[in-house]
C-alpha cells in the first residue's frame, strides 16, 4: 500500500500538517479510498473501513515525524528508533 501511495501526486495525498480528520483530509479521504480500493483489488479485497484504518496509522507516522522535523528532532528520533529496532531484532533471536 505505500507503494501504491508513493505514485499518488502530491497534491492528491493527505495532508501531513492536518489532523487525518479534519475537513481538507476528509474530503482527500473521500477520492482516494476508492482509488486505493480499485488498485488492491488484485491482491487483497479491503473494506473502506480497512483502507482508512492503514491511512490513519500512515498518516498518524508522517504527522508525527513531521512534527519532530519541525521541532528539528528528527535526527533524535531516528537514532532512538534505529536503537529500539536493534534490541528488539537480538531479543527476538534469543
Amino acid at each position: 500500500m505505500k507503494s501504491i501511495l508513493k505514485t499518488i501526486d502530491k497534491t492528491r495525498g493527505l495532508d501531513y500538517n492536518e489532523t487525518f480528520n479534519s475537513a481538507k483530509n476528509l474530503k482527500i479521504r473521500r477520492k482516494l479510498v476508492p482509488k486505493l480500493r480499485s488498485a488492491l483489488t488484485s491482491y487483497f479485497s479491503a473494506s473502506n473501513g480497512q483502507l482508512t484504518k492503514w491511512l490513519d496509522c500512515l498518516h498518524k507516522s508522517h504527522h508525527s515525524h513531521q512534527r519532530l522535523m519541525d521541532r528539528g528532532k528528527a535526527d533524535e528520533n531516528k537514532y532512538q528508533v534505529h536503537s529500539n529496532n536493534r534490541v528488539h531484532d537480538i531479543s527476538n533471536d534469543l
